[in-house]
Parts: structure tokens; C-alpha cells; sequence
């Protein structure tokens, strides 16, 4: 089985990947009105992201993705790098509500 590609998450300048957790996504392209499809045998659910968590909040900053119909659509005024297979946004800054632990 192929390892997936983790989210990944910065804190304090340290990176961190994500490799479990309990409920599904904090983030997703579905919420933004697009649908991932499966990017190759290492994103099976079609897209990974970065958040930052600062003392402000979580922020989604990144987000790569394979949209089903090459639908890309901006987030937050910010238009993706697109390239064969995929797009991804750089830059973001969208606030993901998480209030667990």
C-alpha cells in the first residue's frame, strides 16, 4: 500500500504533519463548491492542505487539489496554479473553525 500524503500543519515556525484524526476533514475542497477526485495512488481522497494555527486562529494557507470537472474556483480572491493533473492556492488565508483538540 502506498503511504497517502499527510496535511501539514505550521506552529511556532515548526512543521508538523498530520496523521490521524477523529471526524472527518477540518478542511475540504467540497466547501469551496468544488469535488477532489484521486490525484495518484499517494492522495486517494484527491487533495492535501496546510494550515497554520497561530494564537488568532487555524488558517487553511494551502491547498492542493484534482477538481473532478476542472472546476477551480477562487478561495478568498485567490486564484490557483493550475498544472496538468491538478491546481494548487497558495497564499490563503481563510479561517477554519476548530474548536476540539
Amino acid at each position: 500500500m502506498t503511504a497517502q500524503i499527510s496535511d501539514t500543519f505550521l506552529f511556532r515556525g515548526e512543521q508538523y504533519s498530520l496523521i490521524g484524526m477523529k471526524g472527518g476533514d477540518l478542511a475540504s475542497p467540497q466547501q469551496f463548491g468544488m469535488e477532489a477526485v484521486m490525484l495518484h495512488t499517494a492522495c486517494y481522497r484527491g487533495f492535501y492542505v496546510t494550515y497554520e494555527l497561530t494564537e488568532e486562529a487555524l488558517y487553511l494557507r494551502e491547498l492542493t487539489l484534482a477538481e473532478k470537472n476542472g472546476n477551480y474556483v477562487p478561495i478568498g480572491g485567490i486564484e490557483p496554479v493550475k498544472t496538468e493533473y491538478q491546481a494548487t492556492y497558495h497564499g490563503l488565508s481563510e479561517v477554519i473553525p476548530f474548536t476540539g483538540r
